[in-house]
């Protein structure tokens, strides 16, 4: 699903697959704020890289999703196999309201609703988790802005990102990943990390200049 104003698009990949997923994106969000890819895919890579590599690049954190109880959301058979699909909930646009809403279940009984909407230079991001039985991470890629913690929020010259959550946060914290941007070719990239450890709404905040 796709939503676009004045100064800002962001691209939500419901899962609703038709053909084999090569990567866990589902509920992956892309935002583009002023040309500047602020929430990023990771890519890649390549397809000849060390093991490592092949298993982080196509796996849920690195993706703008959440990740429940440390499992992927669908087991691997092979390298390019995926086993147990997710059930997706039909994705619900609202051109009215600027906003897309979207859901899946996984296998292991996990579920992840999202919902995002634009308004005047703002991106408001609702995730309702249920399911969780040991911890749930939500992780945002982020441009490399020389971002600030401040409580649950942080800040760039441009940007301003605060979470707040119904539950007590049980981590947030700005940690290191990896994205693609070339093939063949990779760099390091801050991920903003929130973490919870039972059910729980998460709601991202995103203002710019």
């Amino acid at each position: 699903g796709l939503l676009r104003s004045n100064e800002a698009w962001c691209c939500l990949n419901a899962p609703a697959f038709v053909f084999r997923p090569s990567h866990a994106d589902m509920m992956h969000l892309d935002l583009w704020v002023y040309g500047e890819n602020l929430l990023r895919d990771a890519g890649s890579f390549s397809y000849n890289a060390e093991d490592k590599w092949l298993d982080y690049f196509p796996a849920v954190k690195a993706h703008n999703t959440v990740e429940f109880d440390h499992r992927e959301p669908m087991p691997k058979l092979s390298r390019f196999l995926y086993a147990n699909w997710p059930q997706y909930e039909r994705l619900i646009a609202e051109k009215d309201k600027m906003a897309l809403e979207a859901g899946y279940s996984t296998y292991f009984g996990a579920r992840h609703a999202r919902r995002v909407e634009i308004k005047n230079k703002q991106i408001v991001i609702t995730d309702t988790l249920n399911g969780v039985k040991q911890s749930a991470k939500l992780r945002w890629r982020l441009a490399d802005l020389g971002w600030q913690i401040d409580g649950q929020s942080i800040s760039s010259s441009a940007f301003h990102i605060a979470l707040t959550c119904d539950k007590s946060l049980s981590g947030f914290q700005l940690a290191e990943g990896f994205e693609s941007r070339y093939y063949g070719k990779k760099a390091t990239i801050p991920v903003l990390e929130a973490e919870v450890i039972e059910d729980a709404e998460i709601i991202t905040t995103i203002n710019w200049q």
